[in-house]
């Protein structure tokens, strides 16, 4: 059996509430056939930047072993410990190729003020993926919410998953929850390039703070027909008659995409009142 790097799925920063808080990260490898087994990791840190290499067990190369197509998974959760100095900003590196940042909680003394920040998944508005099919460069394009003024952006991870692009997105704000902020609620566009073949006009999962996305590639100066539906069942068989009517709205985001000229994508958040309310259509004229 010969050791090899494991793909990684997903990584997340887990905090303990404790004195002093306790740091932990939760690995998700994958397994890429019946004759792969978990080995182990290694950690290593260099300042800042705490480096792990998840590896598994596979058949070395030249031997003729029938493995079963199955892709399997496993979960590590890995203690990183205490030793962080609370406000700065630390990043986790996995197999080289995932990263994760976190700014560690506390710092200071009693009296002192307390500029520590925590981080969370922030809610997102919309996302989009921009093609520029000429140069062969693609980008994930997320816009997010900043709650209040006291929230400021945070770091941005995506991972190339076996069934999606996944995506993590969070915000920062003060340790210090007495800190008045005013009620002021703000969005930031965060752009991430996407290192795999995006073809123009077609839908790709993509799964941004654990919530699932069908997202249309968006290629400058192609029309392209509207995706299907998300999560709608399909149309069957009815015993009963049905009407046309207006959806509610929710949420109505305009995104315009970084070409020239600029492409407008608008994204809207409709509602389903009822368990036989299904998505019918949109209709569309200027």
């Amino acid at each position: 059996m010969a050791e090899v790097p494991a793909p990684i799925e997903s990584v997340k920063i887990n905090v303990a509430e404790s004195f002093p808080p306790q740091y932990f990260v939760a690995i998700k490898s994958g397994l890429p056939s019946g004759c792969a087994e978990f080995r182990g990791y290694d950690v290593s840190r260099e300042g800042n930047t705490v480096n792990i290499e998840v590896t598994n067990l596979e058949p070395a190369p030249g031997q003729l072993i029938p493995c079963t197509a199955i892709y399997g998974y496993h979960d590590t959760n890995i203690n990183l410990g205490s030793d962080f100095t609370g406000g700065e900003t630390y990043s986790v590196v996995v197999n080289g190729l995932v990263t994760e940042t976190f700014v560690a909680q506390g710092g200071g003394t009693v009296g002192e003020d307390d500029r520590s920040q925590i981080s969370a998944p922030a809610p997102i508005q919309a996302v989009a993926i921009n093609l520029d099919s000429q140069a062969g460069h693609a980008e994930l394009v997320v816009i997010s919410g900043l709650p209040n003024m006291c929230y400021e952006s945070g770091s941005a991870s995506l991972l190339h998953g076996s069934d999606a692009i996944r995506v993590e997105v969070a915000m920062v704000r003060p340790a210090d929850l007495s800190i008045a902020c005013a009620e002021r609620y703000r969005t930031v566009e965060t752009s991430l390039a996407l290192e795999m073949t995006i073809e123009p006009c077609e839908s790709y999962s993509v799964v941004v703070n654990g919530e699932r996305y069908s997202v249309q590639a968006i290629v400058p100066n192609v029309r392209c027909a509207g995706p299907d539906p998300i999560g709608q069942p399909l149309p069957g068989a009815r015993d009963y008659p049905t009407a046309v009517v207006p959806a509610p709205i929710e949420s109505v985001v305009i995104i315009s995409t970084r070409s020239l000229p600029p492409q407008y994508v608008v994204k809207i958040v409709s509602g389903l009142p009822s368990g036989c309310a299904e998505f019918n259509d949109y209709g569309v004229n200027r």
